[in-house]
């Protein structure tokens, strides 16, 4: 290898960008960045085109990278993410984006001529070593680069596609931090003209050592974070805000339109606010890096080196935000965060259902082209896979992480936008909401399903963390739940309350009936017993007369969401759970439960009575309620809800036909 002499410097292609456009609170990129051009000690890259300009002589023409030998046995952060992916004719695959190795701390040494990287006494991973220069152990990136495709691990032949190739494209390094891109391209089995192409970005980051300020924190009660499983009772997820020596955690804004990053500036502005009020200082610094700029390839979402929020132009999928973060497994130090926005998606949304064309034209300009996709994945809903020692996670499957926009049938007028905001107006406040929701979770945090029931007349909800209705969650801000949390999180100040919190694993449904009705996704009320109520009568009316009449089949899933809650507040009762509406107390137990019977009976008999009364009872309507109805009454708990309690007066050839009898 002595032909590698003088090679000390490092060459990479985006270096010395031009300058992108710099809002309040600027990361000073263009230093960060330029730390990649020059001769580091401890690691020293190879570019394929350094070799092949010098006619170097070696065993092959791709790239190389040295690591010091004095790095041996000193541990760095292991891992992959899957930073993009090309697949026009399955957009499905659009969701393995940020799909990762969860991290691994290992230690790189030396064995029988290799570069092993090592979890305690197991080997992980083996590079092959090229040879040496000086004090660099030079390891040959091709090989490895051609075993480590993250797709097909991922795929498992669930998809028809073989690799076609797969390689190492290119070698980086930003002081402490070693990554290397692979490429792998795969073509489907039944058609020739199906290829997709995924980069996965590697990393080796060299283990920091942590500030005085952190302390990991265990999980308690009254709030929820992200935790990791190795430490003791689990540690949480939090960012080392002083590990640079003074408050700050950088983040990129990319591809960001103009008239959007304002609403980014607001929402990492309002976490400003809450570190300001705890800690005395506002940690959270961002530059804006625009499509086209030169760095686009170098820093990417996904990116161990960086924290990234991303107006998504390259991938269409059906979640409306993902907040993914690689963190440390033992002590919950976070290492770094993506967040991707499906803005164009969005914005189309916002423009047809406020009917203003206008707005893709004004935000989106020439990125406007394209349908809309309102993108499945069934085929992947399960997926849990594992290749030797690495497992594998897919955050767009993850319901912690995955945020998507609650769809039910048109036909309603509860799925109107608010007439009192100009489409642009609602997509700037919708953004600003979605982007402080996902940053939130790069905070550390995790949702919040009950905040809505602490709402007031100064805020929807509680927590930005939390599901609203419909076009009801624009003008969402960082709120006191927000704040109590990451004075814990990071400042280590106990919860005041603990009734203001609940996350995934509690969301009531009639497969977990045992859990509190008032945590459930999307309801929008601090008395949701009367916000479903309101929901389904407004829909019967609608089905029947009216603005919005229409046939119940175009509003039945939301019907079914309505009842669920409804129906859901019986069961709570019926299981001494209290809620807002009903103490479910021993005294008031059967009092509580006729209450929510005899609503549910008046609700039944009296649109069976009008149908009647309209000659209608064998209408496609009436069907339709009849099906909703049962699936969420008596089908679905008979013990509690015998169907022979819901005849109704006009069922035995009663004169009144809106008089339910109580048997």
């Amino acid at each position: 290898m002595k032909h590698v002499v003088g090679v000390m410097f490092l060459v990479l292609a985006a270096c010395g960008p031009k300058a992108s456009q710099v809002e309040k609170g600027n990361v000073e990129l263009q230093a960060q960045t330029n730390l990649s051009v020059g001769e580091e000690k401890e690691v020293l890259v190879v570019s394929r085109d350094v070799i092949e300009n010098r006619q170097m002589d070696l065993s092959n023409n791709d790239l190389m990278m040295g690591l010091r030998k004095s790095e041996m046995g000193k541990p760095y952060n292991w891992g992959g993410v899957i930073v993009g992916i090309k697949a026009p004719k399955n957009p499905n695959l659009n969701h393995l984006k940020l799909s990762a190795v969860p991290n691994m701390m290992v230690v790189p040494v030396m064995e029988q001529g290799k570069l092993v990287l090592k979890v305690g006494q197991d080997s992980l991973l083996e590079l092959p070593v090229a040879g040496e220069q000086g004090e660099h152990v030079l390891v040959d990136m091709e090989p490895i680069g051609k075993g480590l495709n993250l797709f097909e691990i991922l795929n498992r032949g669930q998809n028809p596609y073989q690799s076609i190739e797969n390689q190492t494209i290119r070698v980086n390094y930003i002081k402490p931090n070693i990554t290397f891109d692979v490429l792998s391209k795969m073509q489907s089995t039944q058609d020739p003209t199906d290829v997709i192409e995924v980069v996965t970005r590697w990393y080796l980051a060299k283990v920091k050592p942590n500030s005085k300020y952190f302390k990991p924190r265990k999980m308690t009660r009254g709030v929820g974070f992200f935790g990791t499983t190795t430490y003791t009772s689990g540690a949480i997820q939090v960012f080392d805000v002083f590990e640079s020596g003074k408050a700050n955690i950088p983040v990129v804004v990319k591809n960001f339109p103009d008239v959007m990053k304002q609403s980014v500036v607001k929402a990492l502005e309002e976490w400003n606010d809450v570190f300001q009020r705890h800690m005395g200082v506002r940690p959270i610094k961002y530059v804006f890096l625009d499509q086209g700029d030169p760095r686009e390839s170098l820093i990417m979402a996904g990116d161990v080196r960086f924290n990234v929020i991303e107006w998504d132009i390259y991938n269409k999928t059906s979640y409306e935000g993902l907040g993914p973060c690689i963190s440390s497994r033992e002590q919950g130090k976070t290492l770094s965060c993506a967040t991707l926005i499906q803005g164009p998606g969005i914005t189309k949304r916002t423009a047809s259902a406020f009917n203003d064309p206008s707005l893709i034209q004004a935000v989106l300009g020439s990125n406007a082209l394209g349908p809309n996709m309102n993108v499945g994945f069934d085929d992947l809903k399960d997926l849990k896979i594992t290749t030797g020692k690495m497992q594998f996670t897919v955050p767009a499957l993850d319901p912690k992480l995955k945020d998507e926009h609650v769809e039910f049938e048109g036909g309603s007028r509860f799925m109107q936008p608010p007439k009192n905001i100009s489409a642009l107006e609602y997509l700037q406040s919708y953004i600003q909401s979605v982007v402080a929701h996902e940053f939130g979770h790069n905070l550390g945090l995790r949702h919040n399903f009950k905040a809505s029931t602490f709402a007031n007349t100064k805020r929807k909800t509680a927590s930005v963390m939390d599901y609203l209705f419909t076009y009801t969650e624009h003008d969402l801000h960082v709120e006191e739940y927000d704040d109590m949390a990451v004075a814990y999180g990071y400042a280590g100040r106990q919860p005041h309350r603990e009734d203001m919190y609940c996350s995934d694993e509690h969301v009531y449904s009639k497969k977990a009936i045992s859990n509190s009705v008032e945590c459930k996704r999307f309801d929008f009320s601090n008395r949701p017993y009367e916000f479903y109520k309101m929901i389904a009568h407004g829909i019967l009316e609608d089905s029947l007369s009216g603005d919005f009449q229409a046939e119940l089949k175009m509003t039945k899933r939301l019907l079914s969401f309505a009842l669920e809650g409804i129906v859901g507040h019986a069961v709570n009762i019926a299981m001494n759970k209290p809620t807002k509406q009903f103490t479910a107390s021993a005294t008031s137990k059967n009092a509580d439960f006729s209450v929510v019977y005899k609503d549910l009976i008046s609700m039944y008999c009296g649109y069976r009575g009008v149908l009647m009364q309209n000659e209608q009872l064998d209408s496609d309507n009436a069907k339709d309620f009849e099906q909703v109805f049962s699936q969420n009454t008596f089908d679905f708990l008979p013990p509690v809800f015998p169907k022979k309690n819901f005849k109704c007066a006009f069922d035995s050839q009663a004169a009144d036909g809106l008089v339910a009898s109580e048997k």
